[in-house]
């Protein structure tokens, strides 16, 4: 029997979710690409994909997923917290991605509720990469925190605090929302109707988030070690505040440490009012 706290239905916790399998085209990988400003000549070939494109797989078990949990989610509520990808497997044009989520945890918050999501998108039976998105309730309710929580990725203050070892400086395009909104498959209103976006209060068009992290990332990946976003294993953010395009999108790394040919980043994105819009950015970085 479902039971409901608040404004979910915790009976989801623990339940999976399946999508349909997405095959991988080089045409689809240089579209993402494009629409990233990705500068990996391999991605940009549409020979291998960088990070973030296997999220591009999960949108319908994720819609499914959070319309089975709360009402919500239809009404345009939920906020995307956070985000953290582990590439298991490089994605390659001719492979079929089947997303599979479970609603990991409901997890209560000072002023809303988090639903935790694992995500593992599939090449046949082997995993290609493990995620964990979170989307954030402002002002909703829940009796106790069920299930998991996403795994940590905050930057340390005393590294916040020293100067950055590198700063990266990203252009966002006017059309970059458009763009990738085709790339991606996500149509969201906000990102391709400004008064939609108005409407809901904010200033106009927005970036996709996770266009903001394939930005960031790209930049951490290409100043930690040669061969760019590709040898990212670990990218994790959270989303701070929304950004309009047009603009420059500032990345600041900090070294953190290193260990079996892996090198570790933190980092945090500004825009052009130097106001932090990516914050805890974490990233793992192969050497070799």
């Amino acid at each position: 029997m479902s039971v409901v706290s608040g404004d979910f239905d915790t009976a989801v916790v623990g339940r999976s979710f399946r999508g349909d399998p997405v095959t991988v085209t080089a045409e689809r990988i240089a579209a993402y690409a494009a629409a990233t400003n990705e500068r990996s000549a391999a991605a940009v070939a549409g020979a291998l994909a960088p990070p973030a494109f296997s999220y591009t797989a999960l949108r319908p078990p994720l819609r499914a997923a959070l319309r089975a949990t709360t009402p919500l989610y239809d009404d345009l509520q939920g906020l995307h917290g956070e985000q953290d990808i582990r590439v298991l497997a490089p994605v390659t044009p001719g492979m079929a991605l089947t997303p599979v989520i479970e609603v990991a945890g409901l997890r209560c918050r000072s002023t809303g509720v988090a639903v935790v999501l694992r995500a593992h998108v599939l090449a046949g039976d082997d995993p290609v990469s493990e995620q964990y998105t979170t989307i954030y309730f402002r002002g909703a309710a829940l009796d106790e925190s069920l299930g998991d929580e996403a795994p940590e990725h905050f930057l340390p203050a005393d590294v916040a605090e020293r100067p950055p070892d590198a700063v990266v400086v990203r252009h966002i395009d006017t059309d970059q929302p458009a763009r990738y909104a085709e790339a991606s498959g996500d149509l969201g209103a906000y990102h391709l109707d400004a008064d939609e976006a108005r409407r809901v209060g904010l200033p106009g068009i927005i970036v996709h988030g996770m266009c903001l992290m394939a930005l960031a990332g790209g930049a951490v990946a290409e100043q930690g070690a040669a061969g760019g976003p590709t040898r990212l294993d670990r990218l994790a953010v959270r989303f701070a505040r929304p950004v309009v395009p047009g603009q420059d999108l500032s990345t600041s790394i900090w070294k953190l440490d290193a260990g079996a040919g892996i090198l570790r980043y933190g980092f945090e994105s500004h825009d052009a009012d130097g106001v932090t819009v990516l914050r805890h950015g974490r990233a793992e970085v192969r050497t070799a």
